[in-house]
């Protein structure tokens, strides 16, 4: 409510003007992109990246598509063998017989419950590759366009590098899925310096994860990040606006 994104578009109009645009770039993101693989996706959208990346987002996909499929059988499966497994002994379901040889009195919902809880864990591990994969897709991309020479208009003909900065809006709405894949898969990789993050939100980024405060230290200590803090508008700059 202080213009955190009012200042995010001024940098991008910055970055679309005439001294600027033909060797800077600009891509945004905000809370409508719910996931790591959403993000990636829209940057590229915007940078007007493909190849790798794209083929690496199909095999992703299908991943996710299959797991989907497989966790959908299994509970069809066990909603149509067994109605309610109150006090039952059911040997014949995987997963629900071992369940019950426990002594416990479960409904159909509880063992689904159980079920899930396991298979979001293993969601979890086993898309943890292909989720790397589709990271090392992009950032390679990210490299060769940010890398590649740019012949500028003036009269020394100047060869300079593209400037890209990934921007994150209400990034405190973003903060469960973008900061953990930033600090275990991004900011990981061999990134070229001529890419910047710009995040803006409600509370500081290396406040963003207040269960493990402690993973965004190491970046804060060695001033690879730098903050701007933005505080209410005065009457005359509000006046001015």
């Amino acid at each position: 409510g202080v213009g955190k994104s009012t200042l995010i578009n001024r940098y991008v109009e910055m970055v679309n003007a005439p001294d600027f645009n033909a060797y800077c770039m600009a891509a945004i993101v905000d809370e409508r992109q719910a996931t790591p693989a959403s993000m990636m996706e829209k940057f590229t959208d915007q940078l007007h990246m493909h190849n790798e990346f794209r083929q690496a987002l199909t095999r992703y996909k299908e991943a996710l598509r299959k797991q989907q499929d497989e966790q959908e059988t299994i509970q069809d499966a066990v909603l149509q063998r067994a109605p309610d497994f109150a006090g039952a002994a059911v040997e014949g379901v995987p997963i629900v017989g071992p369940l019950l040889r426990e002594g416990l009195k479960l409904t159909t919902r509880q063992v689904l419950d159980r079920y899930q809880s396991g298979q979001t864990r293993m969601v979890s591990l086993r898309l943890e590759d292909p989720l790397s994969t589709l990271t090392r897709a992009f950032v390679t991309e990210l490299n060769r366009l940010a890398d590649s020479l740019v012949l500028l208009s003036d009269e020394r003909k100047t060869k300079r590098r593209h400037r890209i900065v990934l921007i994150f809006d209400t990034f405190e709405q973003m903060a469960t899925e973008a900061a953990p894949w930033l600090l275990d898969y991004f900011l990981t990789a061999d990134i070229s310096s001529s890419i910047v993050i710009l995040t803006a939100g409600r509370i500081p980024i290396d406040r963003s994860l207040p269960d493990d405060p402690k993973l965004w230290l190491p970046y804060r200590d060695n001033n690879v990040i730098s903050s701007i803090s933005l505080t209410s508008f005065s009457f005359q700059e509000t006046h001015a606006y």
